[in-house]
């Protein structure tokens, strides 16, 4: 029987981290902070009610809500950190729910209306008109939201080399 070396498995590519000079890293590492910052800020905001297509989550259903984007959240900024080969999935996967979400949302103009009744305890604006202004500032919010979390895809594309680097064949 030969000898194997310890630090390697037959058949297997040993992963080799990403140079700390590598191009994209700052605004890799960047993004990865602000997302497991987000994971907390989830989980500060557990008790918050929470709207999603059709109602206004309050209670367990949105601790649960919360508690999947903490996850979702500090899975991403984990991976995007240690610039795991399945980071760029997660970003992928993550885009799809959380565009699911909260376009689902933008697109509910009721369960908007709720959510921001009882956000604002009951006080509702001075008219109509106000009203309606606030919620389409938060539907262009959530739009933006969206399109910037496709954007930062498209750019860990561009930047895709960052992740998962073998070492050459030897």
């Amino acid at each position: 029987m030969g000898e194997l070396d310890d630090d390697t498995a037959v058949g297997a590519a040993e992963r080799v981290p990403a140079p700390a000079k590598s191009k994209g890293r700052f605004t890799i590492r960047t993004a990865a902070a602000l997302f497991m910052l987000s994971a907390v800020l989830e989980l500060a905001s557990i008790r918050s009610a929470e709207p999603v297509i059709g109602t206004v989550l309050n209670g367990v259903p949105a601790m649960g809500y919360h508690v999947i984007y903490a996850v979702l959240f500090g899975t991403i900024g984990y991976g995007l950190w240690q610039a795991e080969t399945w980071a760029l999935k997660a970003i992928v996967v993550g885009g799809i729910v959380y565009s699911v979400d909260r376009l689902g949302v933008a697109l509910d103009p009721a369960s908007m209306s709720a959510y921001l009744q009882q956000q604002l305890g009951g006080v509702l604006p001075a008219g109509a008109a106000e009203m309606h202004l606030m919620l389409r500032i938060i539907v262009l919010a959530y739009v933006l939201f969206v399109a910037g979390w496709w954007a930062f895809a498209g750019y860990l594309y561009l930047r895709r080399g960052y992740f998962g680097r073998t070492p050459p064949a030897q």
